[in-house]
């Protein structure tokens, strides 16, 4: 396999730099891009934003007028530990729905077995008339 040319390397060096900008913010100025980048306003960082995009690792578009990128999606490169934490959390959750669930039909079951309105009642004396 080939080695990356310092240009592809100095791109796949900006690419993370924007994928880690990218993973929390909605948001990001370009201004601030830019300046993490180091790569002027303008055409040369349309182009560097653009050939991201191509890579499919972001998925985001500029606004023009407000000088912002704004970020759909962001895949992540790795799976880091914050990434586990937020599965743990969701897998807990839908643990706990389900017990939930359980428990909800094991009463229905319960219920339907003994239902309230089929239970015996003592029966009744007879009046005197009198």
């Amino acid at each position: 396999m080939a080695q990356p040319t310092s240009t592809e390397a100095k791109f796949e060096e900006q690419l993370e730099k924007l994928l880690e900008m990218c993973e929390d913010a909605k948001e990001i100025p370009l201004e601030e891009i830019s300046k993490a980048l180091d790569l002027p306003i303008g055409d040369e960082l349309d182009e560097f934003i653009a050939k991201a995009l191509q890579t499919k690792e972001i998925t985001a578009k500029i606004d023009e007028q407000s000088q912002k990128l704004i970020v759909y999606s962001v895949r992540p490169r790795t799976f880091q530990s914050k990434h586990w934490d937020g599965l743990k959390g969701a897998i807990g959750s839908a643990i706990s729905k389900l017990n939930d669930v359980r428990r909800s039909i094991a009463q229905a079951v319960l219920n339907r077995e003994n239902p309230v309105w089929k239970k015996k009642s003592t029966p009744r004396r007879p009046r005197n008339k009198n």
